[in-house]
């Protein structure tokens, strides 16, 4: 367990092709790095993973500076939030399914987020998705929890992009973009 509910300031930090093999729960922002918060996990540089589920006991917060960081059995918890920021332009976070329930998946703030969000997995979240910066990646309709739309409205809180939306290819459509 990362942080709890006493003292959410924990940090697990890892770099340089970590790979976690055990179930993590998290929560809270990690501890502050300069008067800035770093997550509960950091992943500094290098290919790093955790390939058992991140639990999220309360609103947390995981971070991304350079490299890849995969969550390879995703994140699980009951309406929480989850704020990634992923630093580095050429840096990823990846993630498999979120199951949040009514929580909300957040990429912020502007000023540091100038990497990738990946969505791999088919994520049961119902809460808002708020991208402010940075790159978000759908591998699949079911990446945003969209089996049974057709369609989706996505609001980029960027000057030239108002609104965009996505129709997914499945076995009988064809991928669209307005």
């Amino acid at each position: 367990t990362i942080g709890s509910a006493a003292d959410s300031v924990a940090t697990l930090q890892i770099s340089g092709g970590i790979a976690v093999g055990e179930p993590l729960t998290i929560s809270g922002i990690g501890w502050r790095d300069f008067n800035d918060n770093v997550g509960a996990i950091r992943s500094l540089s290098g290919t790093n993973s955790v390939s058992g589920v991140v639990t999220l006991a309360s609103n947390a917060e995981i971070q991304v500076d350079a490299g890849t960081f995969t969550l390879t059995s995703g994140v699980s918890a009951t309406n929480r939030d989850l704020t990634a920021q992923v630093i580095g332009a050429s840096a990823t976070l990846s993630s498999a399914a979120i199951a949040t329930g009514s929580g909300a998946l957040l990429m912020s703030p502007a000023d540091k987020s100038l990497g990738t969000l990946e969505l791999t997995g088919t994520n049961t979240f119902t809460g808002n998705t708020t991208i402010t910066a940075g790159t978000l990646s759908l591998t699949n309709a079911a990446s945003l929890g969209l089996k049974q739309r057709r369609c989706c409205v996505l609001l980029v809180c960027r000057s030239d992009v108002l609104w965009h939306c996505l129709r997914y290819r499945n076995a009988d459509e064809e991928h669209v973009e307005y």
